[in-house]
């Protein structure tokens, strides 16, 4: 049954988003401004958004027949910014006027108790996050039996969406960036926090896009992982499907292997702050040269490469670039972390630099000395046959749901033990586990400057 004009009225008085006497007041005012159109239904809701006195996504539920669900507590959905299987994320105005961002979970996820447990505790660490470069989250909250959490609202644009469109930045909007980046990611270091997943598409510009197209004026802000996590944990768990999902310590990719330092593909929960350097790191790489520095459209050669190889020198794509800022791109994507530099904050004083004195008369700051000679981790591995460390990559590649291996890709994967070797953790699941033999020593474990602060 089609919906009258008399019908959205009193929608509009249930949904609470206007009080009786203005419901009256607008429906007189239509019908003297309508006149012959004053029972059209459709024309009446866009004369509401364009009285401003319901936004567009109000009014297409409002069309649909739908009253309820427009308020959460104290916040007022104005507009749904998206909406994904997992969670859909809204823009609201709480009653003192503050715009935010609600992440709102569906009802089937917040009524299950482990879930939900585990949501709270990935919200309350969120909450623990306060500095201008990375997204706040403000408080976490339930109403008509649907969980949500309360997020700083911004508008902007991901780097992902600016590279898109300009292909390449110029050096000193891709320091400026991520050299802010590095500041956000510093305070998590403090907190004893980790990215996992730092991208383009996870790094927000606001404000967005201005005339003339520079970034020169915009803030990084670092989108918080943990609430994504939680949501995809909780999808391979239902599923038992980790394919194409990223940041799950299930799933043999435990971020975009674009950007993944080579200790995150062996052992993810075993790698540190590091980690996240190497992979902000790769972003500058793809800022300034246009591109990923392993670019492959198969993660497990992607792997490979970001393990045994050096990325294409920055000079050949922008002969602008100064060695310097080379210099200190290699050492944040050194492929040992021990010579890495140990703490975002001494990377982003080496960009600091190059940002204060520009291209000309720079010299790059090293990473302090390692606080040992041997490496991070070290392993006691003995290398079994050939024909058997091929089985035991082919288990590995198995993980990988519905990829597809070429005769190549094998070769590359298997081609001796010395290639494997090279490969990092990967060699490691061709080891001989039995006996003690391929436990990892972490040499960072409980002391050195590299620990967590509490």
């Amino acid at each position: 049954m089609a919906l009258t004009v008399e019908n959205i009225c009193g929608l509009l008085i249930r949904s609470r988003l206007l009080s009786q006497e203005a419901v009256k007041a607008l429906y007189t005012r239509w019908k003297k401004e309508a006149k012959k159109e004053a029972g059209e239904t459709g024309a009446f809701t866009q004369w509401l958004v364009a009285s401003e006195l319901v936004t567009q996504f109000q009014a297409s539920l409002l069309a649909r027949g739908l009253a309820d669900n427009f308020f959460l507590n104290d916040y007022k959905l104005m507009d749904r910014m998206s909406q994904g299987r997992l969670a859909g994320v809204y823009k609201a105005v709480h009653n003192s006027g503050q715009v935010v961002a609600l992440k709102v979970l569906p009802p089937s996820r917040a009524k299950d108790p482990e879930f939900a447990a585990r949501f709270q505790n990935e919200a309350r660490q969120s909450m623990r996050l306060k500095h201008p470069n990375i997204v706040r989250t403000f408080q976490m909250g339930e109403a008509n039996g649907a969980r949500y959490l309360v997020l700083e609202y911004l508008e902007g644009e991901t780097l992902e969406d600016v590279l898109k469109r300009r292909g390449h930045l110029p050096a000193a909007e891709g320091v400026r960036l991520v050299y802010q980046a590095l500041l956000g990611l510093q305070h998590m270091d403090e907190q004893g926090e980790m990215h996992r997943d730092l991208k383009p598409a996870n790094l927000l510009l606001a404000p967005g896009r201005k005339e003339g197209d520079t970034t020169l004026d915009a803030t990084i802000k670092i989108v918080d992982p943990h609430l994504a996590r939680v949501l995809i944990e909780d999808a391979v768990r239902e599923t038992g499907n980790s394919a194409g999902l990223e940041t799950c310590p299930t799933s043999p990719v435990p971020g975009n292997p674009d950007y993944l330092a080579p200790e995150s593909a062996r052992h993810p929960n075993q790698s540190d702050i590091r980690a996240d350097i190497y992979s902000l790191g790769c972003v500058l790489y793809h800022v300034l040269a246009g591109h990923p520095p392993f670019p492959d459209s198969n993660p497990i050669s992607q792997m490979i490469r970001h393990a045994t190889e050096a990325p294409r020198p920055l000079a050949e794509f922008s002969p602008e670039i100064p060695n310097a800022l080379e210099q200190i791109l290699a050492w944040m994507m050194a492929k040992d972390p021990a010579k890495r530099y140990r703490t975002p904050e001494r990377a982003a004083q080496a960009l600091e630099v190059f940002l204060a004195a520009g291209s000309a008369g720079v010299t790059a700051a090293e990473p302090e000395a390692p606080l040992r000679s041997e490496p991070v981790t070290t392993w006691d591995v003995e290398l079994v046959p050939a024909q058997t460390e091929v089985a035991a990559l082919q288990q590995v590649v198995l993980s990988f749901k519905g990829l597809v291996l070429t005769r190549r890709d094998l070769l590359m994967l298997g081609i001796g033990g010395a290639a494997i070797a090279v490969a990092g953790g990967i060699g490691m699941t061709v080891a001989k586990l039995a006996g003690g033999k391929g436990t990892p020593k972490n040499n960072h474990s409980g002391e050195g400057e590299d620990k967590p602060k509490e």
